[in-house]
């Protein structure tokens, strides 16, 4: 088993920490990668996606109002859409330190939630 850790901690390292892992129930790859987080001090995420609504990965949207320019070179308001992101996504991206998220199950999640699963790749 440590040989597979050492292969998935260097190939994590290589692509910029986005890795897709398939495999049988009970094998082990949950607990690796949770080993990984711990052995390198990262920040830690687990989600089972396909008992997820896509608003608990990616946040929920809201309508804001955004200055802007007009074409008139005059300041103006104009409503955009934003995601009002969930509270681990705003713990995770304002920690200095790497996070290791684990989406499991995408395959069994449904289509708008694997999107945004894949969005946050």
């Amino acid at each position: 088993m440590e040989f597979q850790v050492d292969k998935y901690e260097r190939l994590l390292k290589l692509n910029n920490g986005v890795l897709y892992v398939m495999g049988r129930p009970g094998e082990g790859k949950t607990a690796m990668f949770e080993y990984i987080a711990q052995k390198n001090d990262w920040n830690y995420y687990y989600f089972s996606v396909a008992q997820r609504d896509s608003s608990e990965i990616k946040g929920i949207p809201r309508v804001v109002d955004m200055d802007i320019i007009d074409r008139y070179g005059e300041k103006a308001k104009t409503p955009v859409l934003k995601y009002a992101h969930p509270y681990w996504l705003m713990k995770a991206i304002s920690n200095k330190q790497p996070t290791l998220v684990c989406f499991e199950e995408l395959n069994r999640a449904v289509p708008e939630t694997q999107n945004a699963c894949f969005q946050l790749l």
